[in-house]
This record gives C-alpha cells, structure tokens and sequence, in this order.
C-alpha cells in the first residue's frame, strides 16, 4: 500500500479530540510518501488559527506486523496535550526523516527503527526488548538526541546485542 501521508487528529483547530491511535500492522510493506503524525498537522497558517494541543488526551501510534513500513518524511506527536507514545514490534521502520516528540518509545522484538534522527528529551524514556541475541530491538539513525532521556532495556538471554548506532 503506498499513502501520501497520514495524520491522526485534528486538521483545524475548530474542535477538540480526546485522544488518537495509528495502528500500522503488516506483514508485507506499507509506504508512506510523506509524515506520519499522531496528533495534528502542522499548521500551515499559525496567524490566522491555532491548532495547539488539537489533541487534550493522549496520542499513541503502534507499527506492528512482521514487515516493512517505509516513511518518506517524518514521524511525529505533534500539539497533543497528553502523553505520548510510539511502540515498534517485529517490524522493519524506516524513516527518510526525523522520530520525534514522543515522551515513550517501546522497542520489542525483532523491532528494527531505521532513521535520519531520533530527538528525545529529557523527560523521554526509550525502552527496549532484547529478547535473545537473534531477535532484539534495534535503532539505527544518522543522529541521535538523546538530550538526557531515559533508556530502559529489558535484557531476555545471554549473547552480544549491537542495540544503537548512530553516525
């Protein structure tokens, strides 16, 4: 399936939403051509609306499946008033752009997030599975942010895990 971007929230600031879920499960290959955004769309005219915190509740967006999902921008929660959340399992992500603005990343496993930059804040935490030395959670990016955020790895068996590299 090949999408020209997608956006979960709000696209104008005349209402208000709760919360929002992305679930992209697959086990072939989803291409996305541009942004992934739980939560609003960037606004394109800020003087004559705002579309902060479109999202009051919380904004989780799950990539699960087995296969291959490709994203030709960035990934994103974005003016969402609540918690955060992006949960990656026995998928292959690979993201042209940056990962950001998501205060929870779970890795599971087989999880693979390949991208231009991971930006993490302070008040983020990545947690990561790894399950054995054949199937763990992987993060390979240009440049990684990390801006002092938590890291949690949950470590199932013995062997040798090559788990972030950064350029």
């Amino acid at each position: 399936m090949l999408f020209r971007s997608i956006i979960a929230g709000a696209q104008r600031p005349v209402g208000r939403i709760e919360s929002t879920e992305i679930n992209l499960n697959t086990s072939g290959t989803i291409r996305i051509a541009g942004d992934v955004q739980a939560g609003s769309r960037q606004n394109d005219n800020p003087e004559k609306e705002s579309d902060e915190n479109s999202v009051i509740g919380n904004a989780t967006l799950n990539m699960l499946g087995g296969g291959n999902i490709n994203i030709g921008g960035d990934v994103r929660a974005y003016h969402v008033g609540g918690a955060t959340e992006l949960n990656i399992n026995n998928v292959d992500v690979n993201v042209v752009g940056t990962v950001k603005e998501f205060q929870t990343i779970n890795m599971d496993e087989n999880a693979k997030l390949t991208a231009g930059a991971l930006v993490l804040t302070a008040n983020d935490t990545l947690n990561m599975t790894l399950a054995s030395a054949d199937a763990y959670s992987q993060i390979d990016v240009d440049t990684l942010d990390a801006n002092g955020a938590t890291l949690n790895m949950t470590v199932r068996g013995a062997g040798t895990y090559n788990v972030v590299s950064a350029n």
